[in-house]
């Protein structure tokens, strides 16, 4: 197994402007003036084209692949600049030397108004990598809290609980045909008994706390919409009520019922509508609220991908994490893997939260084996332990 080491990079603004700083890597510290190098407009079109069906020959499809490089690449060279960007190399030529991976850990909380830039692209032009692909150097955004999570201890298979929401005055979603395809593509999955994949029949939120307070389930797998409210600065997911009309429930909320069921560590959030226009990102803020409130880590994807290109994620991120690999290296494989699924762009799609320094959420044991504690108590000091 690879060691790790970590490259902690601060992204943060002052009365002087935004800088880049390297907060801890194995080299040391650094420090850069960040400029902005991506107008809205910019974002706004890359969105658009990223988010259209995959079509190999269309001039769309191209003008979204080339645009995806040139943003990437002026993203790294405007947050990789100067000092910051020598001890970069610096520290993937020394993890390169010791066999350990370098986890980037990109922090925005000192400029939220950065969260939009689609920092999956970052392209390292020095190396002509995609760092977001990047198994050896994973990529994360970071938010760091009080606590650092523990690995849990997990006797195998791994439980994964389905939210599909389909309530009226939204964009129709098509609860069977999603489900019957994920659970077909997962199902290899519970005949090698890694993953158990099981679907709330309502998806309420009522039933999701029933069904987190029957048993501990590790992965919680939501398909459907989400919304910015401008007013209330607060994203929400789109669930249903008891009489089936929608629900909205925020980040903020969500979080707070999920710190209380312990075995959650993953929360995916699958977009089955269109990208949504600036200031908020729903699903991204979303994502990022759950972390802040306290889940180990969550995944975005906040537009509707081609099935293939959605399955094939779900496949690779779910096996890989099953068989216990930390959950940054999982999301990069899962990246390559839709790359070569769909050569397009959806790879960029998948934004990955954690509060995991070193991205292990599951620490597996045999099936039948204890889980970490028995009582409140035990849980919560398997759950956390303090700096």
């Amino acid at each position: 197994m690879l060691r790790h080491t970590g490259f902690d990079l601060l992204i943060e603004k002052n009365e002087d402007g935004y800088f880049s700083r390297v907060m801890d890597s194995p080299a040391g510290t650094a420090a850069a003036v960040f400029r902005l190098p991506v107008a809205v407009g910019e974002l706004e079109a890359f969105a658009r084209a990223a988010s259209s069906p995959y079509r190999p020959n269309s001039h769309q499809f191209e003008t979204a692949r080339r645009t995806a490089r040139e943003l990437g690449t002026r993203l790294f060279d405007a947050t990789f600049v100067g000092e910051v960007g020598a001890m970069l190399h610096r520290c993937m030529d020394l993890a390169y030397q010791q066999a350990s991976r370098l986890r980037v850990r990109l922090a925005l909380s000192e400029a939220p108004e950065l969260v939009r830039l689609p920092w999956e692209t970052l392209f390292n032009h020095l190396r002509d990598e995609s760092m977001a692909l990047s198994a050896h150097a994973p990529l994360s955004r970071y938010i760091e809290l009080s606590h650092v999570v523990r690995p849990l201890r997990v006797p195998q298979p791994l439980r994964m609980l389905v939210v599909i929401a389909d309530p009226p005055g939204y964009p129709p979603v098509e609860v069977q045909r999603e489900w019957l395809a994920l659970l077909d593509t997962l199902d290899v999955l519970g005949k090698q008994q890694q993953l158990i994949v099981e679907r709330i029949a309502r998806p309420t939120l009522f039933e999701l706390q029933r069904r987190l307070r029957e048993q501990p389930y590790h992965i919680v797998h939501f398909v459907g919409h989400a919304l910015y409210n401008a007013q209330s600065a607060e994203s929400f997911l789109v669930f249903e009520d008891e009489q089936g009309r929608g629900r909205l429930v925020s980040g903020t909320h969500l979080a707070s019922m999920l710190r209380d069921h312990f075995s959650v560590r993953l929360m995916a959030l699958h977009s089955c509508g269109a990208w949504q226009p600036l200031p908020r990102e729903p699903f991204t803020h979303i994502a990022y609220n759950l972390v802040k409130g306290g889940l180990a880590s969550a995944i975005a994807l906040p537009y509707e991908l081609t099935d293939r290109a959605a399955l094939s994620f779900s496949y690779e991120l779910y096996s890989r994490l099953a068989t216990g690999e930390p959950v940054d290296v999982a999301t990069a494989e899962a990246r390559r893997t839709m790359l070569a699924d769909t050569p397009g762009v959806e790879w960029c799609a998948p934004v990955l939260i954690s509060r995991v320094p070193e991205g292990q959420l599951f620490e597996l044991a045999p099936a039948g084996s204890t889980p970490h504690g028995s009582s409140a108590a035990e849980r919560y000091a398997a759950y956390h332990r303090p700096r």
